[in-house]
């Protein structure tokens, strides 16, 4: 986390980088071409060690708080119910705890939803398409 100086009055701003997603369900949208910079290409991953790197990529470009994707961005087209494996959720809450960041998990279907609590997700947003069984 950066250091916080005191100097000026206001609330604490968190940056949460780019949010990490399974290969092939990143958000295919292009941006105007001044923010496309911004907007990190290398956080798709494959597998709990591909996520984990992601996590430690996002932590060093400064990200406060690790966000992921697990039903896939709704702008890749065609979301799924879960877009990771519970094993590559798993790692990506671990590696993150681990270097002191809390998680959220930006999904929309009850599966996704299910697999992230069980991953340990801190904050699930964005959950519309919950079911009975999801929060359980």
């Amino acid at each position: 986390m950066r250091e916080k100086k005191g100097l000026l009055a206001g609330p604490n701003i968190l940056a949460e980088g780019t949010p990490i997603t399974a290969m092939g369900m990143e958000r295919t949208m292009v941006y105007r071409d001044e923010l496309n910079p911004v907007f990190d290409r290398r956080t798709a991953c494959n597998g709990v060690d591909d996520c984990r790197r992601a996590v430690r990529h996002q932590v060093k470009r400064g990200a406060d708080i690790v966000v992921f994707y697990n039903t896939g961005s709704l702008l890749a087209g065609q979301p799924v119910s879960q877009a990771m494996t519970d094993a590559e959720m798993a790692s990506i809450v671990a590696t993150a705890h681990l270097l002191g960041r809390k998680t959220i998990a930006d999904g929309h279907h009850a599966q996704g939803i299910a697999a992230a609590i069980r991953a340990g997700v801190d904050i699930v947003d964005s959950a519309h398409l919950y079911d009975s069984t999801t929060f359980g």
